[in-house]
Protein backbone atom coordinates (compact mmCIF):
# COMPACT_ATOMS: atom_id res chain seq x y z
CA UNK A 1 0.00 0.00 0.00
CA UNK A 2 1.05 3.64 -0.39
CA UNK A 3 2.28 5.78 2.50
CA UNK A 4 -1.05 7.64 2.63
CA UNK A 5 -2.96 4.35 2.69
CA UNK A 6 -0.71 3.09 5.48
CA UNK A 7 -1.45 6.18 7.57
CA UNK A 8 -5.17 5.83 6.86
CA UNK A 9 -5.13 2.15 7.87
CA UNK A 10 -3.07 2.86 10.99
CA UNK A 11 -5.44 5.66 11.97
CA UNK A 12 -8.47 3.39 11.70
CA UNK A 13 -6.85 0.56 13.64
CA UNK A 14 -5.42 2.79 16.37
CA UNK A 15 -8.80 4.44 16.89
CA UNK A 16 -9.90 1.07 18.29
CA UNK A 17 -7.25 1.57 21.00
CA UNK A 18 -8.52 5.08 21.74
CA UNK A 19 -5.92 7.02 19.74
CA UNK A 20 -6.67 10.03 17.54
CA UNK A 21 -4.36 11.47 14.93
CA UNK A 22 -2.38 14.53 15.99
CA UNK A 23 -3.25 17.30 13.47
CA UNK A 24 0.32 18.49 12.85
CA UNK A 25 3.51 16.45 13.16
CA UNK A 26 6.53 17.61 11.18
CA UNK A 27 9.25 15.50 12.79
CA UNK A 28 8.18 12.15 11.37
CA UNK A 29 5.58 10.18 9.44
CA UNK A 30 2.52 10.53 11.69
CA UNK A 31 1.64 10.86 15.39
CA UNK A 32 -1.35 9.95 17.55
CA UNK A 33 -2.53 10.84 21.03
CA UNK A 34 -4.99 10.00 23.77
CA UNK A 35 -5.59 11.68 27.13
CA UNK A 36 -4.45 9.80 30.24
CA UNK A 37 -5.04 11.44 33.62
CA UNK A 38 -5.20 14.81 31.88
CA UNK A 39 -1.86 14.25 30.11
CA UNK A 40 -1.08 13.63 26.46
CA UNK A 41 -0.04 10.04 25.81
CA UNK A 42 1.47 10.04 22.32
CA UNK A 43 2.51 7.48 19.75
CA UNK A 44 4.80 8.66 16.94
CA UNK A 45 6.10 6.94 13.82
CA UNK A 46 9.25 7.75 11.86
CA UNK A 47 10.57 6.68 8.49
CA UNK A 48 14.11 5.37 8.13
CA UNK A 49 16.67 7.65 6.51
CA UNK A 50 18.00 4.64 4.65
CA UNK A 51 14.85 2.87 3.45
CA UNK A 52 11.68 4.37 2.00
CA UNK A 53 9.44 1.65 3.44
CA UNK A 54 10.92 1.11 6.89
CA UNK A 55 9.33 2.68 9.98
CA UNK A 56 9.82 2.68 13.73
CA UNK A 57 7.93 4.30 16.58
CA UNK A 58 8.06 5.67 20.10
CA UNK A 59 5.77 6.51 23.00
CA UNK A 60 5.83 9.70 25.03
CA UNK A 61 3.88 11.37 27.82
CA UNK A 62 3.63 15.12 28.30
CA UNK A 63 1.41 17.96 29.46
CA UNK A 64 1.44 19.38 25.94
CA UNK A 65 0.50 17.72 22.61
CA UNK A 66 4.05 17.69 21.28
CA UNK A 67 5.72 14.28 20.96
CA UNK A 68 9.06 13.91 22.76
CA UNK A 69 8.49 16.99 24.93
CA UNK A 70 11.23 16.20 27.41
CA UNK A 71 12.20 18.47 30.30
CA UNK A 72 14.76 18.34 33.11
CA UNK A 73 12.18 17.54 35.78
CA UNK A 74 10.66 14.41 34.20
CA UNK A 75 12.26 10.96 33.84
CA UNK A 76 14.15 10.15 30.66
CA UNK A 77 11.74 7.30 30.15
CA UNK A 78 8.89 9.76 29.52
CA UNK A 79 9.87 9.08 25.90
CA UNK A 80 10.78 5.56 24.83
CA UNK A 81 11.21 3.65 21.59
CA UNK A 82 8.67 0.86 21.33
CA UNK A 83 11.40 -1.76 21.11
CA UNK A 84 13.00 -0.70 24.37
CA UNK A 85 9.93 -1.84 26.28
CA UNK A 86 10.32 -5.49 25.26
CA UNK A 87 12.71 -8.36 25.75
CA UNK A 88 13.36 -10.69 22.83
CA UNK A 89 11.39 -13.38 24.65
CA UNK A 90 8.35 -11.10 24.94
CA UNK A 91 8.59 -10.27 21.25
CA UNK A 92 8.69 -13.95 20.34
CA UNK A 93 5.40 -14.48 22.16
CA UNK A 94 3.94 -11.67 20.07
CA UNK A 95 5.34 -13.35 16.93
CA UNK A 96 7.58 -10.39 16.21
CA UNK A 97 11.27 -10.62 15.38
CA UNK A 98 13.89 -7.98 16.16
CA UNK A 99 17.09 -7.66 14.17
CA UNK A 100 20.19 -9.00 16.00
CA UNK A 101 21.93 -6.37 18.15
CA UNK A 102 19.05 -3.92 17.64
CA UNK A 103 17.11 -2.21 20.44
CA UNK A 104 14.59 -0.58 18.12
CA UNK A 105 11.76 -2.32 16.33
CA UNK A 106 11.56 -1.65 12.61
CA UNK A 107 8.78 -2.65 10.22
CA UNK A 108 9.72 -2.99 6.56
CA UNK A 109 6.96 -2.68 3.99
CA UNK A 110 3.68 -0.78 3.99
CA UNK A 111 1.31 -3.72 4.27
CA UNK A 112 -1.55 -5.08 6.33
CA UNK A 113 0.57 -7.62 8.22
CA UNK A 114 2.91 -4.91 9.48
CA UNK A 115 -0.02 -2.78 10.61
CA UNK A 116 -1.39 -5.74 12.57
CA UNK A 117 2.06 -6.27 14.09
CA UNK A 118 2.26 -2.62 15.10
CA UNK A 119 -1.17 -2.78 16.73
CA UNK A 120 -0.15 -5.85 18.78
CA UNK A 121 2.98 -4.06 19.96
CA UNK A 122 1.19 -0.82 20.84
CA UNK A 123 -1.58 -2.59 22.74
CA UNK A 124 1.00 -4.47 24.82
CA UNK A 125 3.40 -1.52 25.18
CA UNK A 126 0.82 0.96 26.51
CA UNK A 127 0.44 -0.47 30.04
CA UNK A 128 4.16 -1.29 30.25
CA UNK A 129 4.99 2.32 29.43
CA UNK A 130 2.36 4.04 31.57
CA UNK A 131 3.04 1.84 34.61
CA UNK A 132 6.68 2.89 34.84
CA UNK A 133 7.51 4.12 38.33
CA UNK A 134 6.42 7.71 39.05
CA UNK A 135 6.03 8.50 35.34
CA UNK A 136 2.52 9.95 35.41
CA UNK A 137 3.02 11.89 38.66
CA UNK A 138 6.37 13.30 37.52
CA UNK A 139 4.98 14.59 34.24
CA UNK A 140 1.84 15.95 35.89
CA UNK A 141 3.96 17.92 38.38
CA UNK A 142 6.53 19.18 35.87
CA UNK A 143 7.02 22.93 36.27
CA UNK A 144 8.86 23.10 32.94
CA UNK A 145 5.94 21.54 31.10
CA UNK A 146 3.49 23.73 33.01
CA UNK A 147 5.34 26.73 31.59
CA UNK A 148 5.29 25.20 28.11
CA UNK A 149 1.53 24.72 28.39
CA UNK A 150 1.16 28.35 29.48
CA UNK A 151 3.17 29.49 26.44
CA UNK A 152 1.06 27.36 24.10
CA UNK A 153 -2.12 28.82 25.59
CA UNK A 154 -0.79 32.35 25.16
CA UNK A 155 -0.24 31.68 21.46
CA UNK A 156 -3.74 30.21 21.12
CA UNK A 157 -5.30 33.21 22.86
CA UNK A 158 -3.42 35.63 20.62
CA UNK A 159 -4.55 33.83 17.46
CA UNK A 160 -8.15 33.69 18.68
CA UNK A 161 -8.08 37.41 19.44
CA UNK A 162 -7.70 38.07 15.69
CA UNK A 163 -5.12 40.74 16.50
CA UNK A 164 -1.98 39.07 15.16
CA UNK A 165 0.17 41.42 13.11
CA UNK A 166 3.03 40.78 10.69
CA UNK A 167 4.59 44.12 11.59
CA UNK A 168 8.13 43.70 12.91
CA UNK A 169 8.19 39.92 12.31
CA UNK A 170 11.73 38.70 11.57
CA UNK A 171 11.70 34.97 12.29
CA UNK A 172 9.01 33.79 9.88
CA UNK A 173 9.66 30.79 7.58
CA UNK A 174 9.76 31.31 3.82
CA UNK A 175 7.08 28.64 3.49
CA UNK A 176 4.42 27.68 6.04
CA UNK A 177 3.53 24.03 6.67
CA UNK A 178 0.48 22.73 4.87
CA UNK A 179 -2.66 22.92 6.95
CA UNK A 180 -1.59 25.65 9.37
CA UNK A 181 -1.92 29.36 8.68
CA UNK A 182 0.72 32.03 9.15
CA UNK A 183 -1.13 33.54 12.13
CA UNK A 184 0.14 30.70 14.31
CA UNK A 185 3.76 31.47 13.48
CA UNK A 186 3.30 35.21 13.84
CA UNK A 187 1.66 34.71 17.23
CA UNK A 188 4.40 32.26 18.26
CA UNK A 189 7.08 34.82 17.39
CA UNK A 190 5.27 37.49 19.38
CA UNK A 191 4.87 35.24 22.43
CA UNK A 192 8.33 33.70 22.08
CA UNK A 193 10.17 37.02 22.11
CA UNK A 194 8.34 37.91 25.32
CA UNK A 195 9.54 34.64 26.82
CA UNK A 196 13.17 35.34 25.95
CA UNK A 197 15.13 37.73 23.73
CA UNK A 198 17.09 34.65 22.65
CA UNK A 199 13.98 33.14 21.04
CA UNK A 200 15.01 32.17 17.50
CA UNK A 201 13.83 30.45 14.33
CA UNK A 202 14.65 27.02 15.74
CA UNK A 203 12.14 27.65 18.55
CA UNK A 204 9.43 29.03 16.27
CA UNK A 205 8.07 25.84 14.67
CA UNK A 206 7.75 23.82 17.90
CA UNK A 207 5.85 26.64 19.63
CA UNK A 208 3.56 27.44 16.68
CA UNK A 209 2.77 23.81 15.86
CA UNK A 210 2.40 22.84 19.51
CA UNK A 211 -0.09 25.66 20.08
CA UNK A 212 -1.99 24.74 16.93
CA UNK A 213 -2.26 21.13 18.09
CA UNK A 214 -3.35 22.18 21.57
CA UNK A 215 -6.15 24.29 20.11
CA UNK A 216 -7.20 21.54 17.72
CA UNK A 217 -7.32 18.70 20.24
CA UNK A 218 -9.08 20.91 22.77
CA UNK A 219 -12.04 21.04 20.40
CA UNK A 220 -11.63 24.63 19.27
CA UNK A 221 -13.69 24.81 16.07
CA UNK A 222 -12.09 28.08 15.01
CA UNK A 223 -8.43 27.09 15.16
CA UNK A 224 -7.47 27.03 11.47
Amino acid sequence: MTKSKLVEYLTDELSELGFSRLPQFKDGLVAYYKKVDGLFFMLSFYKSRFSREEITGDLSLARVPSPNSTSPDVPEYSTMRLGNLFTNEELEKLEICRQPNERDLWWTGFDEENVKSIIRIVATAEPKFLNQESLISSVAQSSFQEKALENYNNVVELVMSKSVSREGAKLQPTKYPKGISEEWFLAAENVGLKISPKFSKKHLNPLAIGAFNLSAVSGNKDFE
